[in-house]
């Protein structure tokens, strides 16, 4: 975790939004594996914006599809 946490860092700095996307979607899917699906929605939610902005549709299509992932997980509990 601690080398995606410095590649956010490092795309943020740079200034690359696609980067930074994607960056968010692997961070959150690290905390979704772990089962930590509040802190995997965090990432997700916040990955979705720059997906949409950098009009990557198939990010977005994506994060949609681990968002609700996340949500049927915990509905099935």
């Amino acid at each position: 975790m601690k080398f995606y946490n410095e590649a956010l860092l490092l795309m943020r700095a740079v200034r690359d939004t696609q980067g930074e996307a994607y960056t968010l979607d692997f961070i959150g899917g690290v905390y979704s594996a772990l089962g930590e699906k509040e802190k995997a929605l965090k990432f997700y939610n916040e990955s979705l914006p720059l997906f949409s902005a950098i009009g990557d549709k198939s990010g977005e299509a994506r994060m949609l599809a681990c968002i609700d992932a996340v949500y049927s997980e915990s509905d099935e509990k």
